[in-house]
């Protein structure tokens, strides 16, 4: 047995930074004293060697013989060094001494913490005389310097100081000391040899973008400049390649002995934008940087179609402008700036070629008010995200914008789209044998292939012959071939997109609200002029469908479906009656609900069916029956699926022991969550994509300081959008795709956001944790890490394996009222009484048929039978 979790305190500041930037092996820690080395870093790792003293910890032959030491000791390469001195031993020539001390031992990752200071000195004043003292020894700007201080908050620095170092090769060192290239600092900055607040702005950018490169891609930065952005991109993303281009043939040398021999996954290639380009075959890179470039250049569209042409399909591209650096005659005065850009002018410019995606503000030191009539003021550092589409935007000193060149959509066969010949089984005949349509017609969409899961269609037929026993017909909309003879469908294409590349262009004259455009340009990913077209001919058809079935009812297909929200918005237009239907919480269910059942359910923003399931007591036969029924169900599986492993195989597989203690995270469909412009879903569910991966981060973190493992088991449409959650590389954190019920005999706990699996984890036993507000986060004893301090605080309940068996019964009593009350079962014998309790409920809505129903069905078929 795993003995519980104990909540253990957060890391320190330094201590954080010692684990980004001098890795998952201890640091040979050096420090004046035991006391001055505890206080920053903590206690010591075991086996951890830490030099104290001034004088032998500056010793060039102690640290050589520890560094040396190491790889026997400790089976690992050379450490990092964490460095810890009092404000009185950096303040004056003894700073310098020490520097190159440590360097002519061979440091090569360096975290120098600084404190004591003397009243009154600011940190940022103190800072910029370390990192100076750093650079003229031999040492730059560790590239994880922003994962470990946050960029905005450098505009209130702290002690202790937290200043990551790294050595600079010697070669290159020789080649271009501190002071040649401080004589070409006009042309050519280094920003991880510079100081201060642009410096900073600089690099935060690449710290960035590195997070937007997903593994294997192809990563180009166009105008590198000496490199440090390339080798930043590197460095923090699991990506093949980055290739550099610079016109500077003294830029490209720089790069290539600073940064190329430091990672062999950096090419540098001299060339101009846009000429130099054309060497460059087609669809060469996934993501292309390209920062301070476009008002540098004499034909910026030029270069941005030359970036689109190099852009793989679905690739991404990330470019910065200055905004509106403008004098009082209009024009920049920086002599290098031949364009003035606005957000106006750079998004008309970057829409030509790319889908925007991303919108970042950043300001370093100020920038030109709006409320200040246009004048320069001083302001605080900035870096925050937009929605891309802001109608207001802030004041901002530089823009950075994102985007993607939309994939290639792989040949859709539309063929069978076409109602030129349908069959007419539906339509009313007067004196036909079986009872005539009188009532009304019922419209459902269709969504599910029969490969997916059979029931659904046979709960269709089963509905079909409820609903005709009363009067009723039920019509399919389908996306899927329908597989059960005796069901009545129109085809219709299952991407929204699809229906402009169906039908072409509609009759003129449709307004389609731009919300709705943005909407479907951020799911599909698709340019604003196809989801204008697509919301036109999709608008155009299913209110053509409406008007001429007149259906007395209408069920959807998951609620945030985009075909499903626009049916739904020219139902409710109509006054039809309108529901959503999903595949339910548990499986083999579906539930229906009047409006949204994938976001946010009725179970929530409903007050009386919330407080139902809040105050519920089944009966004991009623949970038990449950808990039998989950046992007969062959896998929690909704997607295909690995063949199972048992608990010792998949951990044998993955390389974990027995008694380590192994967590399990399952990430829901964002794309189709979250897949919007504006979405307050983020919001309301506390799961943006943002905060997931900060989540997630902190998770990370304190497993592997744990020595914990981390099983990360991403939801299918997540992998096949490339949308998935940034994992550091470390061995106990594991990206997996087994069956479900693998990955639930291997963890002994479980993590999930708002994925349907949390459902069936219940019947586990396990205990589980929220990242997200789902509909189980209310019941008593759930962890939800919102609610937790710390990511050490929210795995100690994790691992309070005593207290979850009353957490898992009341959780069963709320499944067990919601299976009886809120879902209709399609398991085994109960999809024929689930059938008949939909149907009697439909069966009120009534919508006579009039005389003319078989004209304008024929005007329907023929219309859009082409």
């Amino acid at each position: 047995m795993n003995a519980p979790l104990t909540a253990l305190p957060a890391p320190s500041p330094a201590r954080r930074a010692a684990q980004l930037c001098l890795g998952p092996t201890a640091p040979l820690c050096l420090g004046s004293s035991a006391e001055l080395l505890a206080e920053l870093l903590g206690p010591p790792d075991p086996g951890a060697p830490r030099l104290v003293g001034a004088d032998a910890a500056m010793d060039v032959q102690a640290l050589r013989s520890a560094l040396a030491e190491w790889p026997r000791t400790r089976g690992a390469s050379a450490p990092g060094i964490a460095w810890a001195l009092r404000w009185a031993d950096a303040d004056g020539p003894g700073l310098r001494a020490r520097l190159d001390a440590l360097r002519a031992a061979g440091a090569q990752d360096l975290l120098a913490l600084v404190a004591e200071p003397p009243a009154g000195l600011p940190a940022a004043a103190a800072r910029a005389h370390i990192e100076r003292q750093a650079f003229a020894a031999g040492f730059r700007k560790h590239p994880a310097y922003h994962l470990c201080l946050p960029y905005e908050a450098l505009d209130a620095d702290a002690w202790p100081l937290v200043v990551p170092l790294q050595r600079i090769p010697d070669a290159a060192l020789a080649a271009y000391p501190q002071d040649q290239l401080l004589a070409e600092r006009d042309l050519h900055m280094d920003m991880l040899r510079e100081t201060g607040e642009r410096a900073d702005a600089h690099l935060i950018r690449y710290q960035w973008a590195a997070t937007l490169a997903r593994g294997g891609d192809r990563v180009l930065d166009a105008a590198c400049g000496l490199g440090y952005g390339s080798y930043i991109l590197a460095r923090h993303s699991s990506c093949a390649s980055v290739t550099g281009i610079d016109g500077s043939a003294y830029a490209i040398d720089y790069a290539r002995q600073n940064f190329a021999t430091q990672d062999e996954r950096l090419a540098f290639h001299a060339g101009y934008l846009p000429r130099d380009l054309a060497q460059l075959p087609d669809a060469s890179f996934e993501l292309i940087v390209s920062f301070e470039t476009l008002e540098h250049v004499e034909e910026p569209q030029q270069t941005l179609a030359a970036f689109e042409r190099l852009l793989a399909p679905g690739g991404r591209i990330v470019v910065s402008v200055p905004n509106d650096w403008s004098d009082e005659t209009g024009e920049d005065p920086n002599p290098h700036h031949l364009h003035v850009y606005t957000l106006d002018r750079l998004r008309r410019e970057f829409s030509t070629h790319f889908v925007r995606d991303r919108l970042v503000q950043q300001i370093a030191s100020g920038c030109k008010s709006g409320l200040g009539g246009g004048q320069w003021l001083r302001m605080p550092r900035t870096w925050r995200e937009l929605p891309a589409e802001t109608r207001m935007p802030p004041d901002s000193e530089w823009w950075i914008m994102g985007g993607h060149k939309p994939a290639l959509q792989p040949p859709v066969d539309l063929s069978h789209i076409s109602y030129a010949t349908a069959q007419r089984p539906w339509r009313r005949e007067a004196g036909a044998a079986q009872a005539p349509i009188a009532r009304g017609l019922v419209l459902a969409m269709h969504c599910v292939p029969a490969s997916v899961d059979p029931r659904i269609e046979a709960f269709w037929l089963a509905l079909a012959e409820q609903l005709a026993s009363q009067g009723l017909r039920l019509v399919l909309l389908a996306t899927t071939a329908i597989e059960t003879p005796g069901l009545d469908a129109l085809p219709i294409p299952f991407a929204l997109t699809d229906f402009a590349r169906w039908r072409g262009q509609p009759s003129q004259g449709i307004a389609i609200d731009e919300q709705d455009i943005l909407d479907t340009v951020a799911w599909y990913r698709c340019s604003y002029a196809e989801a204008e077209d697509a919301q036109r001919v999709a608008h155009e058809f299913l209110g053509d469908v409406l008007d001429q079935l007149r259906p007395c009812a209408v069920l959807g297909w998951q609620s945030l479906n985009p075909v499903t929200r626009r049916l739904r918005h020219l139902g409710r237009a109509r006054d039809i009656p309108f529901w959503s239907v999903e595949r339910g919480w548990l499986k083999y269910t579906l539930m229906v609900d009047t409006g949204e059942n994938n976001g946010l359910s009725e179970q929530a923003t409903s007050l009386a069916l919330g407080h139902a399931a809040a105050t519920c007591a089944e009966a004991p036969a009623q949970v038990a029956a449950l808990v039998e029924r989950m046992r007969t169900i062959d896998s929690p599986d909704r997607y295909d699926a690995p063949a199972e492993l048992d608990r010792a195989a998949a951990r044998s597989a993955w390389g974990i022991g027995d008694e380590d203690w192994v967590l399990a995270l399952f990430t829901h469909g964002e794309p189709s969550l979250h897949g919007r412009d504006q979405d307050c879903l983020a919001d309301l569910h506390d799961c943006s994509h943002a905060s997931l991966q900060a989540r997630v981060d902190a998770l990370c973190e304190r497993v592997v300081a744990d020595g914990h493992w981390l099983l990360v088991q991403e939801h299918p449409f997540n992998l096949a959008a490339g949308r998935v959650l940034a994992l550091p590389a470390h061995p106990r954190i594991l990206r997996v795709q087994q069956s479900t019920a693998t990955v639930f005999g291997a963890a002994d706990a479980l993590l999930f956001t708002l994925s349907t699996l949390q459902f069936d984890a219940v019947f586990t036993g396990k205990p589980f944790g929220l990242l997200a507000r789902s509909l189980l986060a209310p019941v008593e004893g759930v962890p939800w890490m919102r609610e937790a301090a710390q990511a050490a605080d929210f795995l100690g309940l994790l691992g309070d394996t005593a207290a979850w068996p009353a957490t898992q019964q009341r959780l069963l009593q709320r499944l067990a009222h919601w299976h009886t009350q809120a879902l209709l079962d399609l398991h085994g014998d109960a999809l024929a009484p689930a059938a008949r309790r939909l149907a009697a409920h439909l069966a009120q809505f009534e919508r006579p048929l009039d005389s003319g129903f078989d004209q304008r069905v024929d005007r329907l078929l023929q219309r859009w039978g082409g």
